[in-house]
């Protein structure tokens, strides 16, 4: 298959859009990946069904060509990520990252965005350095499926490959278009199965087919347009509909392509200029590299990329992909310098190293070194032994622990009840750190199992005080009126206590605010900026409640700004995660809030 410098051009496109979006200057450059899924299905499949019509396709050279492309360079990446986690990274971070890599290497990192990222969309995903490996977990899983359906009709009818490859496409578009969850649509192989399949149903009908030319200009003119158009969010349509205008259009590029890049100069200025070449060759570099960069430099030198910063790192990034695509890209794809066993060998060693290390990580749930302003210690025994899924974690040990108090009131004391979710469980931590803890006895219910937890009726019924605490505003005086429809039980706004939502920084964990503070005498003076949406929340939920609202952030701001102090005065970090208590953090405001937590339990 002659090579094809158009194409290149359109990976250049891809993942162009890919960086600019990660920058926030893009509103659809997420469709690049996209793009990158139809380009792979395509030159795979040209690859696969020649060498099958040859009676040559081994599914043994498939892999070694797929390993010596992609495997490499990932590890390279994951394996230098950890480093510079420990360096400049809180535990649960580091318990993140370690994670994602050990899911990146086994290719299940889309998976693990499934069940932990809540979204692609999320803010909190500009701060995980490998979250861009899950188009590498749908490329990886792809290739051990598609090929089979090669393996096996070579020794049948050669034919219906193509007519398979389109019967799959057509079964993956139908799961795409029931699929009510945009992140499993977004994450999960069988959603994306058609983009690549796409890619390689263009291959097997379309691939050297002459009788294009005549339309090739116009179809290739028209499919720059609505590409732009997409990447530009310019049409009022959803996103599923961008997905597949954007797949149909990539297409169109790669068929037409290749026809106008022999017949049409204005065609080779646009795609097959030398810095387009250039980009498009180091392309995987790029899209490695960037994602990591970002999120680094996001938890370590600003809140925000500014234009100045994002120059920089660009610069930092197309450095980094040039050195890694001359010296780990060229070098493991080339069977002359390096055999394939070698390769392997060189691979599982960089396997074993990074996995290892964050096996390591996450049994230690990141604690690898010192933490004084968390209480963590790394020679500390009890915090050696950790589990794999995180749920030992001291820090989060701490909140979780008041799931613990869901059985019925056992003493005469005030007896509160605390509804909520993870914030509530903080309102339970201030109120057992606070002046009245030997006075007072508190359970715990979540919102979410209020209606269906057999104890709920008798919780209610028993309690002398009510406690509200959620992660974001809710209508509380509509979850009063819910729990006397469907629980027939009516709660008296004056036996309820709300106590307020809380932020420590947009700053994904607090690490630019981890890493500024030490570098002051006293972290103590440390102040951050609050996220503006929680001041919003702070303002509806004291508005709606009044009297019977306890505001936590006021108490620790500063005079005067929206910002709030991370710090206890003795330098103990209040929260871990920008949004959830530690036990120092939990005494510290419980000791602010001891005039009202005070009033609240002596009220008759």
């Amino acid at each position: 298959m002659r090579y094809r410098n158009d194409i290149d051009g359109l990976r250049a496109i891809a993942v162009t859009s890919v960086i600019i979006y990660h920058l926030g200057y893009l509103k659809n450059g997420y469709l690049g990946v996209d793009i990158f899924f139809v380009i792979s299905g395509y030159l795979i499949t040209t690859i696969m069904h020649k060498e099958t019509l040859n009676g040559q396709f081994s599914l043994a050279s498939f892999y070694e060509r797929r390993i010596r492309r992609i495997i490499p360079l990932l590890l390279v990446c994951t394996m230098l990520t950890i480093p510079m986690g420990i360096v400049s990274l809180l535990p649960q971070d580091l318990y993140g990252l370690a994670r994602s890599v050990i899911a990146s290497n086994i290719s299940l990192n889309n998976i693990l965005m499934y069940f932990t990222s809540g979204g692609y969309w999320e803010t909190t995903n500009e701060f995980k350095p490998l979250m861009h490996t899950w188009s590498l977990g749908i490329e990886e899983q792809f290739y051990i499926f598609y090929p089979l359906v090669f393996l096996v009709l070579q020794q049948f009818k050669i034919k219906y490959i193509g007519p398979a490859i389109v019967v799959i496409a057509l079964i993956s578009i139908g799961l795409f278009a029931i699929q009510d969850n945009p992140t499993a649509k977004f994450f999960l192989l069988q959603f994306r199965f058609f983009e690549l399949a796409a890619g390689g149903i263009a291959a097997v009908y379309f691939h050297g087919d002459i009788t294009l030319k005549k339309h090739s200009p116009y179809m290739v003119g028209v499919s720059i347009l609505l590409l732009l158009g997409c990447l530009f969010n310019l049409f009022p349509i959803s996103n599923g509909i961008y997905i597949m205008v954007s797949v149909v259009c990539s297409i169109m590029l790669l068929v037409y392509g290749g026809i106008c890049s022999d017949q049409y100069r204005w065609f080779r200025l646009v795609f097959e200029n030398s810095m387009m070449l250039f980009i498009g060759k180091i392309s995987f570099s790029l899209y490695m590299w960037h994602q990591i960069i970002f999120a680094f430099g996001r938890m370590t030198l600003f809140r925000e990329i500014n234009f100045r910063w994002a120059l920089l790192l660009s610069i930092l990034t197309f450095g980094l992909s040039i050195l890694t695509y001359y010296f780990v890209e060229n070098f493991f794809r080339n069977r002359r310098k390096i055999t394939y066993r070698k390769t392997l060998i060189i691979s599982f060693c960089m396997f074993f190293v990074s996995t290892g290390a964050s096996v390591y990580i996450m049994l230690r749930s990141g604690v690898v070194k010192n933490f004084p302003e968390l209480n963590m210690y790394f020679n500390v025994e009890s915090q050696k032994q950790f589990s794999l899924t995180g749920s030992s974690n001291v820090l989060l040990h701490y909140n979780n622990r008041i799931f613990d108090l869901t059985g019925s009131f056992k003493t005469h004391k005030k007896r509160i009840l605390v509804i909520g979710d993870s914030f509530g469980r903080d309102a339970a931590n201030i109120l057992l750190e606070s002046s009245m803890k030997d006075k007072i006895e508190v359970r715990y219910i979540d919102i979410e199992k209020l209606y269906t937890s057999k104890s709920s009726k008798n919780l209610l019924a028993t309690a002398d005080l009510f406690v509200f605490s959620f992660d974001t505003f809710n209508d509380g005086k509509t979850i009063l009126k819910q729990i006397e429809n469907g629980l027939n039980f009516i709660i008296s706004e004056s036996n309820v206590a709300v106590i307020g939502t809380k932020n420590f920084g947009s700053n994904f964990h607090s690490g630019y605010d981890w890493i500024s503070s030490r570098n002051l005498a006293q972290p103590s003076q440390y102040y951050t900026e609050i996220n503006p949406g929680v001041i919003k929340t702070n303002h509806l939920m004291k508005a709606e409640w009044g009297s019977s609202y306890i505001d936590i952030i006021s108490p620790l701001q500063k005079e005067g700004t929206n910002k709030i102090r991370l710090y206890t005065p003795n330098n103990k970090m209040i929260s871990f995660d920008t949004g959830h208590l530690t036990q120092e953090g939990a005494k510290f405001i419980a000791k602010l809030l001891s005039p009202q937590i005070t009033s609240y339990v002596l009220r008759n």
